[in-house]
């Protein structure tokens, strides 16, 4: 599915608070370097909405062939006990005074041993290097780069053989079993999270098992709904006053919380019950199964509802886990980006974005699975002024760190 190129944005921003944490570390930059500005290197702005650059993409996709065999070297399973003094040679990152570089290596196209390609590249991909390649945080020289990209795309593991990305990895010459690398998933696969070694993940849906505090990046899963339908609530005007963030507005709003898709099957009959206790005031969503699912969710089965509208229309939104258990998946970001205040229910492993730069409780509520009977009750005793602060938080939020 399409996204707007601003998931480039996105991306990048979450490489470049990765390499913040290890700024600090590296060493002063060489002599004879002051000033360097290494040529090439254009500035990204957070307004960019270039499309794709046709000529940047075929550089990638007219890219030579490397066979593996079951014999290939396979990378490491991911390092737990990472550290930014472990895991990250800051010896590298001293070139640049007030920069951290970024190589992005020539892509080769990796097949097994039946010629399949073990990692197609995707167009998220494409623009996620495209970005990095544009900013003036991009090397073409990897020996005066800090961090590296694996030239193989990781975005969406589903459907990956992980022996498969595993020997890709390690293929590179540049690899040194991850070290120095920032490693990209949205869509974990049947094997999450992947074998990376010692580079540093920025992944949607991690979890408290795998995450690697100050090392690993949480960042959101992007939703194909919100880059289709339209603009967020704040950017636009209503002449029904009860939608903008107000104390008044808030109370006044039609549902006091709303269940969002996807749900484990588990859940389903607790939400259920919710529903049916009270109508008035909650509404359960699920997809609707077919190509209006982008626009249109369903209740009941056969009640269709305009998503956006409800989304709008809700003080607070359910984001549970998803069928694989985790939050990787578009609800939390659909939520936010039309103003509803999300109420996270993932118990304490999951690890939302930006979670050691955000403070999450000033703009969402934290729930437990077994809380979910008693939701109403504790979301009621919310009072109007609160949620309205709440909200305000998340949309200066949201603007920051996820449009």
């Amino acid at each position: 599915m399409p996204w707007s190129p601003l998931v480039r944005i996105l991306l990048v921003n979450a490489l470049m608070a990765t390499a913040a944490l290890i700024l600090w570390m590296a060493p002063t930059q060489q002599p004879g370097s002051e000033g360097r500005e290494p040529g090439g290197r254009k500035r990204l702005t957070g307004t960019t909405t270039s499309e794709l650059d046709p000529s940047f993409a075929r550089l990638f996709m007219d890219s030579p062939t490397l066979s593996l065999s079951t014999a290939t070297a396979t990378a490491d399973e991911l390092d737990p006990d990472c550290t930014h003094f472990s895991c990250v040679d800051v010896s590298r990152c001293g070139f640049s005074h007030d920069l951290v570089l970024v190589h992005v290596p020539s892509r080769v196209r990796h097949v097994d041993e039946e010629g399949s390609e073990v990692a197609p590249l995707s167009r998220e991909f494409l623009e996620l290097l495209q970005a990095v390649s544009d900013s003036p945080h991009h090397t073409a020289d990897p020996g005066e780069a800090c961090l590296f990209l694996p030239p193989v795309d990781l975005l969406n593991l589903a459907g990956l053989d992980p022996r498969g990305v595993g020997r890709a990895l390690a293929s590179s010459r540049l690899w040194n079993g991850g070290g120095n690398h920032v490693a990209f998933t949205m869509l974990p696969g049947r094997s999450s999270p992947p074998k990376v070694g010692r580079a540093m993940l920025a992944a949607a849906g991690m979890t408290a098992r795998t995450y690697r505090r100050g090392f690993d990046v949480s960042i959101p899963t992007l939703s194909p709904s919100v880059q289709s339908i339209i603009p967020s609530v704040s950017s636009l005007s209503y002449p029904n006053q009860t939608l903008l963030p107000t104390t008044s507005g808030l109370s006044e709003r039609e549902w006091l919380v709303v269940a969002l898709p996807p749900v484990r099957e588990s859940l389903l009959p607790v939400l259920k019950q919710l529903e049916a206790e009270h109508p008035q005031k909650v509404l359960v969503l699920e997809d609707c199964g077919d190509s209006a699912s982008g626009v249109r969710r369903c209740s009941g089965g056969k009640r269709r509802h305009d998503y956006a509208a409800v989304l709008q229309r809700a003080t607070f939104c359910l984001v549970l886990p998803g069928t694989d258990g985790t939050l990787a998946h578009g609800a939390l970001v659909e939520a936010m980006h039309f103003g509803c205040l999300p109420v996270v229910v993932s118990g304490e492993s999951a690890v939302l974005p930006f979670s050691e730069k955000l403070d999450w409780p000033r703009f969402s509520v934290s729930l437990r699975s077994h809380e979910l009977p008693e939701a109403v009750e504790l979301l009621e005793s919310v009072s109007p002024e609160k949620a309205a602060d709440m909200r305000r938080r998340l949309d200066v939020l949201y603007g920051r760190h996820f449009r």
